[in-house]
């Protein structure tokens, strides 16, 4: 399974705005923006919330591991900026199309400060939708509070072989001897 997204540096001046990255699935109503004003890493970008006022806003994106990939893990960091006044942001994984039981949920416990997700187990052979959901309860208007996220990543998680010196063991299943330099 390749990484994704794959991270590229560019320069931009600060308050920019690029296009969601491709294979996210934006809310047609409440859009998600990709802006390097509030990002995790220095001069980044990050994925943030629509202001919805009294309502909800979904980024959504969906992968599929199959039967011969390995399992995936999801990461990413996230934070909520909020007075009090009832946001949240919550994340939800479902399997296979089933999207009124989530296979996996978690919510952002911490205010106004980055935080790293619980990472996240991807079964191979499964087709998963990962939602990103902002909810503000507050319909005052007068507020500026949003949420972001970032630095998504589903990767395989590493492999590490450890022996006693001298042991002498079979290549794992899925790699491929070099018939001549074996």
């Amino acid at each position: 399974i390749a990484p994704i997204p794959l991270v590229t540096t560019f320069n931009y001046a600060p308050g920019t705005t690029v296009p969601i990255p491709a294979g996210y699935i934006n809310d047609a109503v409440n859009s998600w923006i990709n802006q390097n004003t509030t990002a995790y890493d220095t001069n980044g970008f990050a994925l943030q919330a629509a202001d919805v006022s009294g309502a909800t806003t979904t980024l959504e994106r969906d992968i599929t591991l199959n039967a011969a990939d390995s399992n995936a893990v999801l990461s990413f960091n996230w934070k909520l900026q909020d007075d009090g006044s009832g946001r949240s942001l919550i994340l939800n994984v479902y399997q296979d199309g089933d999207l009124t039981t989530p296979y996996a949920t978690q919510s952002i416990s911490s205010f106004n400060t980055w935080v790293s997700s619980s990472p996240v187990t991807l079964t191979a052979g499964h087709t998963y939708s990962i939602c990103w959901v902002y909810s503000d309860a507050d319909t005052s208007n007068n507020h500026t509070q949003t949420a972001w996220v970032d630095n998504v990543t589903i990767a395989a998680p590493s492999e590490t072989f450890e022996y006693p010196t001298g042991t002498t063991v079979p290549i794992p299943a899925g790699y491929i001897n070099d018939a001549v330099n074996s």
